[in-house]
């Protein structure tokens, strides 16, 4: 008797496929993960445009400081918010227009929820007074000759404002929070409350109080984003860099490794293994909804057998959804060094599908017993698959990018599994004939197993438990013994003994007759 395996096509399909789909799922997964990082990348870039834009402009540093703050604290607040997942945008709106908005805080709607004025003085106290002041000040600041209400009314209602006694002495800047440099926040409120305590006139008294109210040296919006508090001193120095084009990100710690956290990075992985659990699930469903489409009824008895591997399935997928988003996010972005941030999705998803598949094997091969050859035998399967899937799939990417890869993959997994079988076949052909293991994957074991020592005619005892029966000398009767003949003539009745497989991927003895 012979127990080659013969080659299984429909085997060989269901493992590549298998692979493919866990594969395919993982990429996906692990795309989400380098979106995120190619948002923060360009985030970044975008804040290094938005301080080099001002190379060559001919404007003195004390003014080009103010600029250089506007441009950059909506970025900065733009790329935390980014990396909360916060619903809210900063807008830089570049108005010159009388007591303008600098900076709108909007939803996902595009509704403005919040308004900032900014003002970078060359002291607190200039601060201060910049962002309290008032329509009567403004207005004096213009007119320095003999007040006249009226004139001063319409004045402000030919630039689209509606001015009168009632909020005359109010900042122009009133209902906009008011943002400083973060050294000049102390000494300004200050100021402003020797201010208040100085006026007699209420209405002033009380417009100074709203100024201070709404101070502040950075953007936050309701659910608790906040922008960094820059000093006068960074914004002076980013302009200097700014008019000669050489500001860099990463000299003020804007790089992807001190902003994403490994909380962030997290989270969205645990995003992302909910979607490969939500799709792995719905990947073994799709051949029993395709049945019931065809059919036009639902088997109800077939989902609910099909339960129990789904539902394991899906919990696997999990697991590896999460793995791959986490880690092509954590190499990306330099959580394990420069050398790691040009990994490719493909390359985590293949690898994290390799490695759960592995784990599959070894765990099976404890639960069931199985011999070392074997486990090792199912690795190297899955790895010449994965390899196999991986390299068609690189292959196919380039030109259809990454439905490339999937399509490539899953016909590079059958394939590999197809190919591996049949050099398995290969490999007992040769060692029938040759005294090969190729290193245990085949297995040479020349003792003759118990079938054949049957069909010699020969009795096996089992020594550990056998026992001699006791002699008894004075009962034991000699004319009565009888001797048992050996039948020669069976033993010309024997076959041959051959090398040949006597067990999966295991070369010994067989009989012939």
């Amino acid at each position: 008797m012979c127990y080659r395996e013969e080659p299984d096509f429909n085997n060989d399909f269901a493992e590549g496929f298998t692979l493919a789909s866990s594969t395919y799922v993982n990429v996906r997964q692990s795309m989400s993960g380098e979106q995120e990082v190619n948002k923060i990348v360009q985030s970044i870039a975008e804040i290094s445009d938005s301080i080099n834009k001002f190379n060559g402009k001919h404007i003195d540093v004390k003014i080009l400081k103010g600029n250089v703050m506007e441009s950059l604290v909506p970025m900065d607040f733009n790329l935390r918010a980014q990396l909360a997942g916060s619903r809210y945008r900063a807008i830089q709106l570049e108005s010159n227009k009388l007591a303008s908005v600098d900076v709108a805080i909007v939803n996902n709607f595009n509704e403005v929820v919040l308004k900032y004025s900014f003002k970078d003085m060359k002291n607190p106290k200039a601060s201060a007074r910049a962002q309290a002041t008032s329509y009567y000040e403004h207005y004096r600041k213009k007119h320095t000759g003999e007040f006249d209400k009226e004139k001063m009314f319409s004045f402000f209602r030919k630039q689209g404002v509606e001015v009168n006694e009632q909020n005359m002495y109010d900042s122009i800047y009133s209902g906009q929070k008011r943002l400083v440099p973060k050294k000049h926040l102390p000494g300004a409120r200050a100021c402003l409350k020797r201010l208040i305590n100085k006026e007699k006139n209420p209405l002033r008294a009380k417009a100074l109080q709203e100024t201070l109210d709404n101070l502040t040296d950075h953007l936050e919006t309701p659910d608790g984003i906040k922008s960094e508090a820059f000093t006068e001193a960074k914004t002076r120095q980013l302009a200097k860099k700014g008019k000669i084009g050489a500001f860099e990100p990463s000299t003020i710690g804007y790089t992807t490794e001190n902003f994403v956290s490994w909380r962030s990075i997290l989270n969205k992985g645990w995003k992302a293994g909910q979607n490969a659990a939500m799709m792995s699930f719905l990947l073994e469903y799709a051949p029993l909804i395709v049945n019931a489409i065809v059919r036009g009824n639902i088997d109800l008895d077939d989902f609910i057998q099909h339960s129990p591997k789904a539902g394991t399935q899906s919990c696997v997928s999990f697991a590896s959804g999460f793995l791959s988003c986490t880690l092509l996010e954590a190499c990306q972005v330099g959580k394990f060094g420069e050398a790691l941030k040009s990994i490719t999705t493909e390359q985590v998803g293949t690898v994290v599908a390799l490695t759960f598949s592995i784990v599959k094997d070894v765990v099976i091969g404890i639960k069931e017993n199985r011999d070392p050859s074997d486990v090792m035998y199912d690795i190297l399967k899955d790895i010449f698959i994965a390899g196999c899937a991986y390299k068609l799939g690189t292959v196919l990417s380039p030109g259809l990018g990454p439905l490339g890869f999937i399509i490539g993959s899953t016909i590079g997994s059958i394939l590999g599994s197809f190919f591996y079988t049949q050099a398995t076949q290969f490999c007992l052909s040769f060692a029938e004939t040759h005294d090969v293991t190729f290193f245990g994957l085949v297995k040479q074991d020349y003792q003759l197993p118990e079938r054949l020592l049957i069909n010699l005619g020969l009795d096996r005892y089992d020594f550990d438990r056998y026992k001699f029966d006791s002699f008894e000398f004075d009962s034991f009767e000699f004319d009565k013994f009888k001797f048992d003949r050996y039948d020669f003539n069976k033993f010309f009745e024997l076959g041959f003994v051959r090398r040949g497989v006597i067990g999966v991927r295991k070369i010994g003895y067989i009989y012939e007759v």
